[in-house]
């Protein structure tokens, strides 16, 4: 009850009070979440150390880590700012490169996968596409509370997104890839214990199996995208050429070729931009393809 109050709240003010008010206010909360928990705070700075070895100075990584936590105080406000995102503002607001990408991979008749990860603001990456006449859903991770998940799945409804439960989502995902839908997920990540080892920023660690299973059974390509913030809030959106199921080898050889060359993707833009992944847990630890046996 006490999420679901907060949350509402949230909403209420992001939607009312002036846009500068707003990001000035979650800016602050992301400097007051960044030296209230500590635990999130030491997880991304041991990330960073990792994924940004040239920032060996301490003061560098605080730096950096002190942004990851503003930027996602930035994505909340603008999470429950839907209601305020039309047509106009995403054309004003989004540059979107590699869009061709995703109609040509459409053209197969097999649908497309949008992958992304938890970068920059990749609740408006799918939105953009969204807004330009583009029918697609979402897998997402319910949130533990059932009035807070109705909020979140009200928010992207307005911006025409159909939400399917991670846990739930194979069959209805391959439906949409099957009906020739775009499909958003996140890559990155993982829910449950059945992962695919990669090579990621110089370790072994686990992708999520999700994504490049969904493509090798539907045929679907994956077109890897990524959504850069930068410091006017505006967002340049980049979508590479899309990743094709391999013609030869066995389903799990198919999916680890597909999941590698995504987390490949992935580390060229979090080596980049390390401050706008927002992973507040010890990735690289809590991840590791040895610690799972994989």
């Amino acid at each position: 009850m006490v999420a679901y109050l907060w949350y509402l709240l949230v909403e209420k003010f992001a939607t009312r009070a002036p846009v500068n008010v707003v990001y000035a206010v979650a800016r602050f909360l992301g400097v007051l979440r960044y030296w209230q928990w500590g635990g999130g705070r030491r997880a991304v700075r041991r990330n960073l150390a990792v994924i940004a070895p040239r920032l060996s100075e301490p003061r560098l990584i605080k730096r950096r880590a002190l942004r990851t936590f503003v930027n996602f105080g930035l994505n909340i406000v603008e999470f429950f700012r839907f209601a305020r995102f039309d047509r106009e503002y995403f054309e004003t607001h989004f540059e979107v490169f590699g869009e061709e990408h995703l109609t040509e991979s459409l053209k197969r008749g097999r649908g497309a996968i949008v992958l992304s990860a938890h970068f920059g603001n990749w609740e408006l990456g799918v939105a953009a596409y969204a807004a330009r006449g583009y029918t697609a859903s979402v897998v997402a991770l319910p949130h533990g509370s059932e009035r807070v998940e109705r909020l979140f799945v009200r928010q992207r409804g307005q911006k025409g997104l159909s939400v399917l439960a991670t846990r739930t989502a194979a069959r209805p995902a391959l439906r949409v890839l099957r009906g020739n839908g775009v499909l958003g997920m996140l890559g990155e990540r993982l829910v449950g214990d059945d992962g695919v080892p990669v090579n990621f920023c110089g370790r072994r660690v686990l992708f999520p199996k999700g994504p490049g299973w969904l493509a090798v059974k539907s045929g679907a390509a994956i077109v890897p995208t990524i959504g850069i913030r930068k410091r006017d809030n505006t967002f340049t959106i980049i979508s590479n050429p899309p990743i094709l199921p391999p013609e030869e080898g066995t389903d799990e050889e198919k999916v680890l070729t597909i999941t590698q060359r995504f987390a490949n993707f992935l580390e060229k833009y979090v080596m980049r931009y390390p401050e706008l992944w927002a992973t507040f847990f010890d990735f690289f630890t809590e991840q590791a393809a040895g610690k799972r046996g994989a």
